[in-house]
């Protein structure tokens, strides 16, 4: 059933060790994830339908935003739609969103809060 939700937060950006990729990244904590569950053989070997299979799995606990893997910290608050957004020089972005969760999803929402004007470029310590 679909209502309106809302979310307050932070992307904590995830470092990628320069010997490895971001998909590669992924890959791991996906394989770690279906490993304990059983999936293993399950994972997609194309990079767009893994893609997917990684927003399914991690849903509201990664998101990729302009390429960059971040941890989202969050927890669930009040009604009215609202969609803000602070990011700052450590790369962490700070976010409320709160939205009708039958129109979009967590990640579309937090995108709609990056697309606004007043989303505040690095300046915060």
């Amino acid at each position: 059933m679909s209502d309106d939700v809302h979310y307050k937060g932070k992307l904590i950006p995830i470092p990628i060790p320069k010997d490895t990729t971001r998909i590669s990244l992924m890959r791991e904590l996906l394989r770690y994830q279906y490993e304990n569950a059983g999936l293993i053989d399950d994972i997609a070997e194309d990079e767009d339908e893994f893609i997917i299979q990684f927003k399914d799995a991690f849903y509201r606990r990664y998101i990729i935003l302009n390429d960059i893997l971040y941890e989202v910290e969050s927890h669930r608050i009040g009604t009215n739609d609202v969609f803000s957004s602070h990011e700052y020089s450590d790369g962490s972005i700070e976010f409320e969103v709160q939205y009708y969760n039958g129109g979009m999803s967590f990640d579309e929402a937090i995108h709609v809060s990056m697309c606004f004007d007043d989303v505040i470029k690095p300046t915060k310590e």
